[in-house]
C-alpha cells in the first residue's frame, strides 16, 4: 500500500506543484543515458552469473534476483548522478530503495518486519525532505535544479 499508492502520490503531488514538465539542465542526453542504463544491466548480469558460479547457484532464481538487485542499484545511482532536477533524483532515490528492498525480499525472505519498517520510514523521512528541498529551491531561486545550490555557498 506505502510504496504502490502513498510514495507515488506523494511525488506526484510534488510535480503538479512545481509545474514541472521535463528536466530542462541535462547533463547526459536521453539517448546516451539509454545506452548507459543498458550497459548497467548487462554488467549487473555478468557480475551476478559469475556470483552465481562460484556459489554453485546457476540455473536459480537467485541469479535472476541478483541481476535485478543490482541493476535497480546502478540505474538508481545513474538518475542520482547525471539528472540535475531535484525531482529525478528523488525517481532515482526510489529507484535505488526498491533495488535494495527486492533484493532483501528475495535472497533472505526470513528478514524481520521490523527492518522492513524502518527502511519503509527512511524512505519516507528522504522524501519528505525532498519535498522540503524541493520547495525550498522553487522559492527562493526559481527553478529545482541542483545545479543553483552553487549559488548557496558562501
Amino acid at each position: 500500500m506505502f510504496r504502490g499508492v502513498l510514495l507515488p502520490y506523494l511525488v506526484w503531488r510534488i510535480i503538479r506543484r512545481q509545474n514541472v514538465d521535463r528536466e530542462i539542465h541535462v547533463a547526459l542526453q536521453p539517448s546516451s543515458g539509454l545506452v548507459l542504463g543498458a550497459a548497467c544491466v548487462v554488467f549487473s548480469l555478468v557480475v551476478a552469473y559469475r556470483v552465481g558460479a562460484e556459489l554453485s547457484l546457476v540455473g536459480t532464481v537467485a541469479v535472476l534476483a541478483l541481476t535485478i538487485m543490482l541493476s535497480m542499484k546502478l540505474i538508481g545511482f545513474l538518475m542520482l548522478t547525471v539528472r540535475y532536477e531535484a525531482i529525478s533524483q528523488v525517481l532515482g532515490l526510489l529507484i535505488l530503495e526498491n533495488g535494495i528492498f527486492l533484493g532483501a525480499q528475495i535472497l533472505v525472505p526470513g528478514m524481520p518486519m521490523l527492518i522492513e519498517i524502518v527502511i519503509l520510514f527512511d524512505l519516507l523521512v528522504a522524501v519528505a525532505c525532498f519535498g522540503v528541498l524541493v520547495r525550498y529551491l522553487q522559492t527562493a531561486i526559481g527553478a529545482t535544479s541542483t545545479l543553483s545550490l552553487k549559488k548557496l555557498v558562501g
